[in-house]
């Protein structure tokens, strides 16, 4: 049997980030199977995301996803950082990456 070499991050959500998720579960209950896929993603792969500020080493990255029609949910962007053993998510929003800075 193989040995996966994968890493799971624990995935923290700072208050900002908390708010924008609980209020998104109360409008659209199916945000939730979306909200976990996205959760699990970043605890495995958050370097998939791209720098804060592309022109300069950051601890802050940026993550787009795209709309889920399935899920009725527009494209998210979500800003956070993460260390070997966490992932902490700062601030998520619905809408295109511009509208997070």
């Amino acid at each position: 049997m193989e040995e996966w070499d994968t890493h799971y991050r624990t995935v923290i959500l700072e208050p900002d980030a908390q708010q924008f998720v609980d209020s998104a579960l109360k409008q659209n209950p199916q945000f939730e199977d979306r909200w976990r896929s996205i959760e699990w993603l970043l605890a495995r792969t958050p370097e998939a995301g791209a720098y804060r500020w592309p022109d300069a080493s950051s601890e802050y990255w940026v993550k787009p996803f795209p709309e889920k029609r399935l899920a009725k949910t527009p494209s998210l962007v979500l800003l956070y950082s993460f260390t070997e053993n966490d992932v902490r998510i700062y601030r998520v929003r619905f809408g295109a990456e511009s509208e997070t800075r």
